[in-house]
């Protein structure tokens, strides 16, 4: 017989900085109080069933509960430990997500005693290793270090989530995290929701019925992803999808734009043979409502964070339709860039650095939003011509704030996409062997000299004749590229009145369908940046 509290202790150690576990319950000493309220049941279940392995003095341990036909609660009818009381409605968000899918369990208030029917479940722990590391638990199916197998290359039927941070932390600029969700369109939107109201405190708002009705049929006729997704965002929240009175997507707690570069090249254009894309995502180091009161809108009234310190990236496989990579600063729905398994690719920048104003306060509206643009053209297409016909197609709207795009295929075809004057739309194609894009309107710079830039462009014209003289003319590389868009960054030697940094930078290898970026995490003493190691996820790694 072991010990059963040091194999609860021995638990307690392991995931006390779990994600997981951290995010059910932030507080420390919370969490060291609640924990054996957890594992504490676990391992009596997992000893009665004979089933409990523990090495040597207890220092690691193997629990197992068996699979069982029947809704099993452990720990009898206890009641909730009063160091559970102030992160029900995490726990609740925790219940659904994770322990609910599959067949439902029965109602049950004891939200932390349900286990899920049908599925044996595993935790293998030591005192220094986690969920993070060894798990075979469903709510994380990574799977393959404990006699399982690892994540097959066919799609999955069942529904799979993980969210781990990938870089920066504590004392850094940002955190970025990761989330990979399989499964339905409906389950991955459960899932982006949950991970919304957990980071960015998103809720459901009450909006225009008649526009919310027009929005919702315009997005199950056009976008039946996102459509389904929203659905699932309903769940999530516990929210009515069919209440015209709620808005269910803008995952986010704030709007969304960027300055930036980005240049693509064809594949006989770069020594590797290959298309790539690369962007720098330059950006405010400070709160949206700073940000905004720099462009002429209303003073702050409170500290907030960083508008730009939790991006994070979002691999989505789908049962049907193309899986996604993407990375969004803050918009869930929606994102910055990204790429899809056919090899195609999209990033939004600040269309008129030199005129942007604070976005009007009008709502949702119907159709697509900026942000929610690549997302669109990601889901819902496999080439640029496809792209090109799904914009001409769709409604879109930018409150005020207009951005645009850069799309570009693996076939070595590429356009820009812009709206200008009186609700026109504009198609530049590639001519030649790069096509490049900054934060001026290009439809309106196809002939001529480029202005002188002044405090407001930031640097847009400098940039741009930057990238056409490194990329026009001679075989780039990789390597090559990432020194050309590390030569036009901002750092706070160069960033002028503004307080803009190159917050990441990102290059796509459409042949390869992968995303390799790097992240800023602070300034240097000398005003240069401090950043990540460059990270490589895409559809090409079986969602990174």
């Amino acid at each position: 017989m072991h010990d059963p509290e040091v194999v609860v202790a021995t638990l307690v150690a392991a995931f006390d900085d779990d994600p997981l576990t951290s995010w059910l319950f932030p507080d420390a000493e919370a969490r060291r109080a609640a924990l054996p309220h957890v594992f504490g049941p676990a391992v009596a279940a997992s000893s009665a069933a004979e089933e409990l392995a523990v090495a040597g003095d207890g220092s690691a341990v193997a629990v197992w509960l068996p699979p069982a036909d029947h809704d099993a609660e452990i720990g009898g009818d206890r009641e909730l430990p009063a160091s559970f009381l102030p992160h029900l409605e995490r726990l609740e968000i925790f219940n659904r997500l994770v322990l609910a899918p599959g067949p439902t369990p029965k109602a049950c208030p004891r939200i932390w005693r349900r286990v899920r029917p049908a599925v044996g479940r595993c935790t293998n722990a030591t005192a220094s290793e986690t969920w993070g590391s060894r798990s075979c638990c469903p709510a994380d199916h990574r799977s393959g270090r404990c006699g399982g197998t690892r994540r097959p290359t066919t799609r999955r039927t069942d529904m799979s989530v993980t969210s781990e941070i990938i870089a920066g932390g504590d004392g850094d600029f940002m955190t970025v995290r990761k989330v990979t969700a399989a499964g339905g369109q409906r389950e991955i939107g459960r899932a982006l929701a949950a991970e919304a109201v957990a980071t960015f405190g998103w809720a459901p708002v009450l909006v225009d019925p008649v526009v919310n009705r027009a929005r919702r049929t315009w997005f199950e006729r056009n976008w039946p992803q996102h459509h389904e997704r929203m659905r699932g965002a309903a769940e999530a929240v516990g929210a009515d999808f069919d209440d015209d009175r709620v808005h269910l997507d803008g995952l986010t707690g704030v709007p969304s734009g960027s300055a930036c570069s980005v240049t693509y090249l064809r594949p006989s254009a770069t020594k590797e043979g290959h298309g790539l894309f690369g962007r720098n995502y330059d950006f405010f180091t400070t709160s949206a409502e700073e940000i905004f009161a720099a462009l002429g809108g209303p003073e702050p009234t409170a500290p907030r964070p960083p508008m730009a310190s939790t991006p994070y990236v979002l691999n989505s496989i789908p049962d049907v339709g193309p899986s996604t990579t993407v990375l969004t600063m803050n918009e869930l729905d929606g994102c910055m860039e990204g790429i899809n398994e056919h090899g195609l690719a999209v990033a939004l920048l600040i269309a008129d650095a030199e005129n942007t104003a604070p976005p009007v306060e009008a709502g949702p509206q119907v159709g697509i939003s900026s942000a929610q643009l690549p997302r669109f053209v990601l889901d819902t297409c496999a080439t640029a011509d496809e792209a090109k016909q799904a914009l001409l197609g769709a409604k879109q709207y930018d409150l005020g704030v207009p951005l645009h795009y850069l799309i570009a295929d693996a076939a070595g075809n590429a356009f820009i996409w812009e709206r200008g004057d009186a609700g026109t739309e504009h198609i530049i194609d590639i001519d030649g062997d790069a096509l490049c894009l900054t934060n001026h309107l290009v439809h309106k710079r196809q002939t001529g000299e480029l202005p002188p830039d002044n405090e407001e462009t930031l640097r847009t014209y400098v940039r741009y004749q930057k990238l056409l003289d490194r990329t026009g003319g001679s075989v780039m590389s990789g390597e090559l590229l990432r020194a050309t868009l590390d030569e036009i960054g901002f750092d706070a030697t160069n960033a002028g009145r503004y307080p803009v940094r190159t917050l990441w930078r990102t290059v796509f290898d459409l042949d390869e369908r992968t995303m390799s970026t790097r992240f800023y995490l602070g300034d240097t003493a000398t005003g240069g940046l401090r950043h990540s190691a460059e990270l490589t996820f895409g559809p090409g790694l079986l969602a990174g």
